[in-house]
């Protein structure tokens, strides 16, 4: 296991990036209530630091705060914080291409 992130947007989600016996870098989202585990390759999507660079290109001067990993909708997805003199910022990231689902800001 190499990052653990605990994503809570609507389910709580516990997500593990690391490699497996075999090289294979993966992604392993398990939601709280232990039902479906979802496992896909991390090459199939952004990294933190590529979603975190997405949010400051499309929102500069905003400091960011955090990042998570889990499932939104059925689907891998960022949560990118970040802070401004209004409140705490929520960007929704497609984890597959990094295009934003939902926002939610000055919280």
């Amino acid at each position: 296991m190499d990052e653990f992130y605990w994503f809570n947007r609507g389910e709580t989600f516990f997500t593990v990036l690391g490699t497996d016996k075999s090289g294979q870098e993966l992604v392993v989202s398990i939601p709280k209530s232990g039902s479906k585990v979802s496992v896909f390759q991390q090459s199939e999507g952004v990294t933190e630091e590529q979603a975190r660079a997405l949010v400051q290109k499309e929102h500069p001067g905003e400091t960011f705060k955090k990042a998570n990993l889990g499932m939104f909708e059925d689907q891998p997805t960022w949560e990118i914080v970040t802070k401004t003199d209004n409140g705490l910022n929520y960007y929704l990231l497609q984890f597959k291409d990094g295009a934003e689902i939902k926002v939610i800001t000055n919280v």
